[in-house]
């Protein structure tokens, strides 16, 4: 803690501390799921509209940057475009079932909770 004070007083602007925090690289994100099961399940999300965002390539841009899965750690912007514009009955059915168990989990946290 003393060390990043110390960093902190030595900057010579308060913006100087904030640019070198974003210049930190962060590590991306490993999904369990495959990267078509991965851009469906963020179609779904993009089309409930729980994102804001100007223009889809800019999604499929920060997805490919900051995601990975087991068999792919790069994955392209142009592959979460391809998987989100055409998903297969078989990706559409994994995630189907992840949505099933967390709606499950969401009852059994409502009951816990007494609602």
């Amino acid at each position: 803690m003393e060390q990043a004070l110390q960093f902190i007083g030595e900057q010579e602007e308060p913006d100087d501390y904030i640019k070198t925090l974003n210049q930190v690289e962060l590590p991306k994100l490993k999904s369990n799921l495959t990267v078509a099961q991965f851009a469906y399940l963020f179609k779904l999300l993009m089309d409930e509209e729980l994102f804001e965002y100007k223009h889809k390539t800019d999604v499929y841009k920060f997805l490919a940057a900051n995601f990975e899965t087991k068999k792919s750690s790069n994955i392209s912007a142009d592959s979460v475009k391809n998987h989100m514009d055409s998903p297969d009955v078989k990706n559409i059915d994994v995630v189907y079932e992840k949505i099933i168990h967390m709606l499950q989990t969401i009852k059994k946290d409502k009951e816990n909770i007494g609602i």
